[in-house]
């Protein structure tokens, strides 16, 4: 999926292009799916500083398997399954990344829900401990849905703050409204 313009949804266009050769340091993946997220949004509305100029593939993090590797690569064989941050190129069938965005995934974890983990991990160790700064005595609740992207990394790094995980949140009548802007 390309976007060839910045613009509205109807600015995507699936396109074909030959499949990216990994170069050394790097393996192929076969991407079995890829996370949507704000930045892809707002890099096609033209709005995300970061985001390649038009045309380009979006895609920040995926899914996938291992499917070709490049020179100097170790830790890696074709077929293992990982996930994976890329600077862009992540709507593809197939996408090289470098080994240092690479991380393997366990089997039992969902391709589906894999794809969407790392990006949104790295955003709440940054807002809790860069950020916040959660330092010792501190106490950090986290509802229910949002436990996936407080990881054991980033609870690692919370200097003996207090990590309460509410469970059942939707079930005890608590809600949590977001607006629901209209991009025109």
């Amino acid at each position: 999926v390309w976007i060839m313009r910045h613009g509205t949804p109807d600015v995507l266009q699936v396109q074909r292009a030959p499949d990216p050769d990994p170069g050394p340091g790097a393996v192929r993946i076969a991407v079995e799916a890829a996370g949507v997220n704000f930045a892809d949004l707002v890099g096609r509305m033209g709005l995300y500083p970061d985001a390649p100029k038009p045309p380009y593939v979006p895609g920040y993090e995926i899914a996938g398997r291992v499917d070709a590797l490049g020179r100097d690569v170790d830790g890696f064989a074709v077929g293992d399954p990982v996930i994976a941050l890329t600077p862009s190129g992540g709507y593809s069938e197939r996408v090289c990344v470098p080994v240092g965005y690479v991380v393997p995934r366990p089997e039992s974890l969902p391709v589906e829900q894999a794809a969407g983990l790392l990006l949104a991990g790295f955003t709440a160790y940054a807002a809790l401990v860069e950020q916040a700064r959660i330092r010792e005595g501190d106490r950090v609740l986290v509802l229910e849905g949002f436990e996936v992207y407080v990881d054991p990394m980033t609870v690692r790094h919370l200097d003996g703050a207090t990590v309460d995980f509410v469970d059942g949140v939707m079930q005890s009548g608590f809600r949590v409204f977001f607006p629901s802007p209209t991009w025109d």
